[in-house]
């Protein structure tokens, strides 16, 4: 999922600058010339550039981003600058051309200074239109720098701007860029509800790109809320109407995630078919990092199907690509898809090459996203501190009108008025900065807390996990060496028992993050444990999950109580049941959520059940100590199981 995370905010990247920049109008061949030769050839006549040349060098200096050639664009836009120096217009056109480039560097630091000096310029002179270009780029930059709130306040002057001077383009710019913001924090509906409002503003200009890249944000907006069959609905969209615009980023953004949807889903051909399309077209653009993405997505879909030798090549190729372009998490998929498909290869030596680069770059990776983590900790805090602000300024001149109306009416009772409401006002001003207070170190106490379960988790993962890894890998070798069978038999237990303990590793570090607090994440993974332990025993299982199941917070006691119960009914069926068919039913009704677990098993006596009467004990103790329901019924055409808890939508 982290994986797409980063493709949405990249896919956004790309997309929103292009539709900022300037469209190239002049022969491609002029694009092959050096740079030297460009800025000889105008140096020599610089007081003779016309309007229609300087927009021919403007469009070269975009090309120049757009095709990698970084260096050959700043030398252009220095040249540009030292001769326009004086023209405050084309100074701000020079700025932001120089953010662009660094944008498209990812420098975003670099980009920040330029967009804002062109900005101020733009301000200065009275270009609204091409300022708010630039602010939506400004915006954009804020947002890769992790700062929503700067972020947020681009895009609202983008709306004022816009809004001053009747402009639905630029206005359904700043929409979009706040829908993004929005989702990033996963406040989805809210962000339908911008991006559905610039769809509105694109369909009166009849701007039909401007609809269709609005319609790959929706999808993939669906994509995030787990509304799979509405994704494919708005990717499909989007791509017909980049097939008819000739918009080739797009259409390989929507081939990409058609394919990913298509993977989960265990259609392998089309998968394959869509991330082919996909990766070819990023290819032709010149987009390597794009294309990193469409091959580790088609390396993991031929490790899935057991073609290991083109699961390789294809990561090899992924690594590769994501070094040159400094591509961190490019890396550490590509390593470990590597390093697991060497040991499936049984090539224990490459494979503990790649997992330990792996480990390295996840580490790396870790400390990148705590500091982010913190960052979005704070940035929260300031977003709420100024929300606020703006809610007592409300509350001040609601007040001061009231006392302007009864200062009309009556002065004695505007008097009287005027202290009850003063008192009242320092009252609520004192109770907020209370609240204020304790709420700030509630965050704190709460983030302490996060930071050591996560540090906790972390150690697990990496000593004893890392530990578990080496076993087995070293176990692999000692069994595929010998020949005696008593060995082979001992070794073959050995695997199953650390395959065992892993498993439960894994169970305590889902336990031990907070991050899976929500109902969502515990119906998926009481999911993903059963299919995994029922296909090991070759036991058919059918999973059905209730499509209502909301986004709903949950206690970390609530969530352990619930897994481990599910755990301890399947184990039961395992050793007790002798089923051949198991069924598992996730619903969320009337503020009850209940998971049901059915068996085909041979049943058993109520009255007698000494053998596995712990166990039943342990599930009802669990259940009463959530305050929740517990229920079983047995015959001889099997078992079923209820849990249940009423978990409202709407807590104070």
């Amino acid at each position: 999922m982290k994986l797409y995370a980063f493709l949405f905010k990249n896919c956004f990247f790309i997309i929103f600058f292009c539709s900022t920049s300037i469209a190239a109008n002049f022969n491609k061949l002029e694009i092959k010339t050096p740079v030297d030769s460009i800025i000889n050839k105008y140096s020599k006549n610089t007081g003779e550039i016309s309007e229609e040349e300087y927009k021919k060098l403007v469009d070269i200096s975009y090309e120049y981003s757009d095709n990698m050639r970084f260096e050959d664009c700043e030398n252009l836009n220095f040249f540009l600058l030292d001769i326009f120096k004086e023209d405050l217009k084309r100074v701000a056109m020079i700025y932001h051309l120089q953010g662009y480039n660094f944008a498209r560097q990812r420098k975003n630091k670099q980009a920040e200074s330029n967009y804002i000096k062109s900005a101020e310029i733009r301000r200065k002179i009275g270009e609204n239109l091409l300022l708010n270009y630039t602010l939506s780029n400004l915006g954009k930059v804020y947002y890769d720098l992790g700062d929503y709130v700067k972020a947020i306040e681009s895009y609202n002057e983008v709306l004022e701007v816009a809004t001053k001077i009747d402009n639905k383009s630029t206005k359904a710019l700043g929409l979009s860029g706040i829908a993004i913001v929005l989702s990033d924090q996963k406040k989805y509906n809210e962000a339908l509800k911008y991006i559905r409002e610039s769809t509105d503003n694109y369909q009166i200009i009849n701007d039909s790109m401007g609809i269709g890249r609005n319609y790959y944000d929706i999808g993939e907006i669906k994509y995030l809320m787990k509304e799979k069959d509405s994704a494919l609905y708005y990717f499909e969209l989007s791509k017909v109407i980049g097939q008819t615009h000739k918009d080739e980023l797009v259409v390989s953004y929507c081939l990409h995630r058609l394919g990913s949807i298509y993977f989960e889903q265990k259609k392998y051909k089309e998968a394959e078919s869509y991330l082919l399309q996909s990766l070819a077209r990023r290819k032709e653009m010149n987009y390597p990092l794009e294309a990193a993405l469409s091959i580790i997505d088609l390396a993991k879909l031929y490790k899935k199907t057991q073609q290991y030798d083109r699961a390789a090549t294809f990561a090899l190729e992924a690594l590769e690509l994501s070094q040159q372009t400094e591509f961190l998490k490019g890396q550490y998929f590509a390593t470990e898809i590597l390093s697991e498909v060497y040991a499936e290869q049984h090539k224990f030596k490459e494979a503990l090459q790649f997992y330990k680069e792996f480990k390295q770059i996840g580490d790396s990776l870790f400390s990148i996203e705590k500091n982010q983590k913190i960052e979005e900790f704070h940035t929260e805090i300031q977003i709420e501190k100024r929300t606020n602000a703006l809610k007592l300024q409300h509350a001040k001149q609601k007040n001061m009108l009231l006392f302007i109306c009864s200062a009309l009416a009556v002065v004695a009772i505007l008097i009287t008025v005027y202290f009850l409401r003063l008192r009242a006002r320092n009252k609520r001003k004192y109770e907020y900065r209370i609240k204020q207070q304790e709420t700030e170190a509630e965050k704190q106490t709460l983030l302490g807390v996060y930071e050591e379960r996560k540090r906790i988790s972390r150690d697990v993962h990496d000593d004893l996990g890392s530990s578990l890894s080496g076993i087995k890998i070293l176990s692999e070798m000692i069994f595929d060496k010998t020949n005696d069978p008593f060995l082979k038999e001992g070794h073959r237990k050995l695997l199953e028992m650390q395959t065992e303990v892993t498993q439960k590793v894994r169970d305590i570090i889902w336990t031990l993050n907070q991050e899976n607090n929500t109902l969502e994440k515990l119906t998926w993974y009481c999911k993903s444990y059963a299919e995994k332990i029922m296909e090991s025993f070759e036991i058919k299982t059918t999973i059905k999950i209730d499509s209502d199941i909301p986004l709903l917070e949950i206690d970390d006691d609530v969530r352990k109580n619930f897994f481990l119960c599910v755990k301890e009914a399947i184990n039961n069926i395992l050793k007790h049941a002798k089923a051949s068919q198991v069924q598992m039913i996730f619903t969320y009704n009337n503020d009850i959520f209940k998971v049901e677990i059915r068996d085909n098993g041979k049943g058993f006596d109520k009255n007698n059940v000494k053998d596995f009467k712990n166990g039943i004990d342990n599930m009802k103790i669990r259940m009463d100590v959530i305050e929740g329901n517990f229920e079983i019924n047995s015959d001889s055409g099997g078992t079923s199981v209820i849990f249940s808890k009423n978990i409202p939508q709407n807590r104070d």
